[in-house]
């Protein structure tokens, strides 16, 4: 939904199924944000920190500060990339590395002996908004 509606083709998706934004591309139009079904997409109007002036930041917030700033990611579109910096590394996207409950798990959707495939099969995964038609990747797991 949201790729039909973007005037600039900065939403994409790739070959691996992961729908980006090119927030060079992005003229912050939020169209993408209005069509999204899932509610999955911001816009960052303006970095701030955490904390009050004067206090360091936090690593993470060294990483945002740069990317809202610095890389003029403000006043675009954005959404979950499912950390694709940490992708080429072979690393797994943030949210799952560091879940304490493993509550999350990221994997080839394509090879159905995959741990994620399998979870999917055993907890009857299911996606939301499946009547829209846009075959979303990221599926949630009946309650055990």
């Amino acid at each position: 939904s949201c790729m039909e509606v973007c005037p600039t083709g900065a939403t994409a998706q790739r070959d691996d199924g992961i729908v980006t934004i090119d927030k060079d591309e992005c003229m912050g139009c939020k169209y993408c944000m209005m069509a999204c079904p899932y509610g999955a997409r911001y816009s960052v109007e303006s970095w701030e920190s955490y904390f009050p002036d004067g206090l360091p930041l936090s690593p993470y917030e060294e990483f945002t500060k740069q990317r809202w700033t610095e890389d003029s990611g403000v006043g675009v579109a954005t959404k979950c990339d499912f950390c694709l910096d940490r992708l080429g590394t072979d690393k797994q996207p943030a949210c799952v590395a560091s879940c304490p409950a493993n509550a999350r798990t990221f994997g080839d959707l394509d090879d159905l002996e995959s741990e994620v495939s399998i979870l999917i099969r055993r907890h009857r995964g299911t996606v939301l908004n499946p009547e829209i038609g846009n075959m979303p990747k990221v599926y949630y797991l009946a309650p055990r």
